[in-house]
Order: structure tokens, then sequence, then C-alpha cells
């Protein structure tokens, strides 16, 4: 969500945030309805994933560098990639065959 340009969340207050899961974390606000939107490209890491690891990867399509409030959870900061490549290695065969099986009985 914080990589895409028209993807927004706007807190009860007024308050914009790029994720839900930032909302609570002011520092993180990316404007307000009544100032408008901030640029955010420094304090989200916007591109981060464009790096050769990610570039590389077969899962930067879904990825985009990972998870930022993830990233925060974990680290206290949103300042690299949250990289998720050994999980989707290991579940995304089960999820294919899981999504094949439910959408064939419906």
């Amino acid at each position: 969500m914080i990589e895409l340009k028209d993807n927004i969340v706007v807190n009860y207050d007024g308050t914009f945030y790029k994720c839900p899961g930032f909302i609570g974390h002011p520092e993180l606000s990316v404007g307000n309805l009544k100032s408008g939107l901030e640029d955010y490209s420094v304090s989200h890491n916007l591109e981060i994933w464009k790096k050769e690891e990610c570039l590389d990867c077969e899962y930067l399509p879904i990825c985009f560098g990972g998870c930022r409030y993830m990233k925060l959870m974990r680290d206290g900061k949103i300042d690299g990639v949250d990289c998720r490549k050994a999980y989707l290695d290991a579940v995304l065969e089960d999820c294919i065959k899981q999504e094949i099986k439910y959408n064939l009985v419906s």
C-alpha cells in the first residue's frame, strides 16, 4: 500500500497514513485533511526494493520490499527491506494448491 501512489488511509481525526497499521504512530503520518498530503518518500523508504537482491527476486511483484509495518514491529523502524522470500518459498505451492482446490469446489 505504501508504494501505491493513490492509496491512503484517513483516520477519524483527518490524519493521513499510508498504511492502516501506522495509525497510532503520529511520526508516520503523511498529512491531514487541512494541510494536505506531505512528501513521505524518505520517511517511508519508497522504492527501498530497487536493489539487486529485490530486483532479481521472483516475488517482487507481490512484495515490493515487504511490509513496512512488520519491519516497524520487529525492528522499531522502517529503514530496510522486510524480506519474506524464505516464507514464500515454503508456503507458495500449498497456497496455490489450496486456491485451486477451493475455487474448483465453488
